[in-house]
């Protein structure tokens, strides 16, 4: 009789293991690249370019430069990361360094979030459209440094963490950039080159 209640003590260990690494398994994120191309349509004062990191981002004009597309599928709730990496093209000693992830709502700069660097700057920032609520981390770097950024939005708690070459920033998520329904990039009055979007949800 012991032995029988041991077998059967073992397999309902083994059922529950069972059970939970299938929980995990699909609990586990899905991962999804987002890449625009030269050719993509829909932006706003920019010129783009391949490029060996992948998209060459150019304002045409003096100000904002913004590129976006449309997600398959809007991410309203958990957590979702962001992996991207950018790195500024300018060739003269002189001149605007910037470059931002944009993700948001709607199209248009006032829906978007804006994480990422101002190289001129020497600082990380989270820019939701608000001035009272922009975050702006200095740190040291390089005109021709290659960034490498991972910006987690925890749509849930309302909350936006960057964490970018060994700096980090936080930040509150409005609830107005909710659902996120459009990603791409940004820069004002330079060129940029930056790598496909990484989406983990």
């Amino acid at each position: 009789m012991n032995r029988s209640l041991l077998t059967q003590a073992r397999t309902l260990l083994l059922t529950s293991f069972c059970v939970v690494a299938m929980m995990a398994a699909t609990a586990k994120a899905q991962t999804t690249t987002v890449t625009i191309k030269p050719d993509a349509k829909g932006g706003h004062n920019v010129e783009l370019a391949e490029h060996e990191l992948g998209l060459e981002v150019k304002t045409k004009e003096k100000g904002d430069g913004i590129i976006v597309t449309e997600l398959e599928k809007p991410i309203s709730s958990g957590t979702v990361t962001f992996k991207v990496s950018y790195q500024s093209t300018l060739t003269e000693p002189k001149g605007y360094r910037n470059a931002a992830l944009l993700f948001g709502s709607k199209r248009g700069a006032g829906n978007l979030v804006g994480v990422g660097t101002l190289i001129g700057g020497r600082s990380h920032v989270i820019n939701v459209r608000d001035k009272k609520l922009l975050k702006n981390v200095k740190a040291k770097m390089k005109n021709n440094e290659k960034f490498d950024a991972v910006v987690t939005v925890d749509l849930d708690a309302k909350t936006i963490k960057l964490v970018v070459n060994g700096t980090e920033v936080e930040n509150e998520l409005p609830a107005k950039f909710m659902p996120i329904k459009f990603v791409g990039y940004n820069v004002a009055n330079t060129s940029t080159a930056f790598s496909p979007i990484t989406i983990e949800h």
